[in-house]
């Protein structure tokens, strides 16, 4: 179970913080019509985005190469499995998920759709979008591990 909290809440850092950083990008951009020219600043959210990815990157191989950690590997992530009971309970956990993420997805769509109809600033437009995508994505990480730890505490 470990792992999987592991991967799940590192993953769900990763989607946090790529958000801000999009969203800190989309709200730093500048364009010029005549003559055209664009520009942005990828700050600081960019800065802990890279850092981050390092220590995540550093800390699921320093997790894959420990022997004692269930069965992890680096390549596999949270489908790792050291018996078939975990490779059912993956399984199950990735099924709940994809029907969760397909629902959340459809859902975001029609309200990102919905909500761009009342904003007349591209870039309030563009954040809504990225929140929307950004949110179904921890909501689907969240439903994995959500479901995984009940499989695996209901045997």
């Amino acid at each position: 179970m470990k792992k999987i909290i592991f991967e799940q809440t590192g993953n769900i850092l990763l989607v946090l913080l790529l958000m801000l950083a999009m969203i800190q990008t989309v709200h730093s951009v500048t364009i010029t019509e005549a003559p055209f020219s664009s520009s942005f600043n990828l700050g600081f959210f960019w800065f802990i985005l890279f850092i981050w990815v390092l220590i995540f990157g550093l800390a699921r191989f320093l997790y894959g190469r420990n022997t004692k950690n269930g069965g992890y590997s680096t390549k596999k992530g949270e489908l790792s499995a050291i018996d078939e009971r975990e490779e059912i309970i993956s399984k199950r956990a990735s099924l709940v998920t994809y029907r969760i993420l397909i629902i959340t997805m459809i859902v975001i769509l029609f309200l990102c759709f919905g909500l761009s109809l009342f904003f007349s600033d591209i870039k309030t437009v563009q954040t809504v979008m990225i929140v929307g995508v950004g949110s179904g994505l921890i909501v689907s990480f969240l439903a994995y591990l959500i479901t995984w730890i009940t499989l695996d505490t209901n045997g």
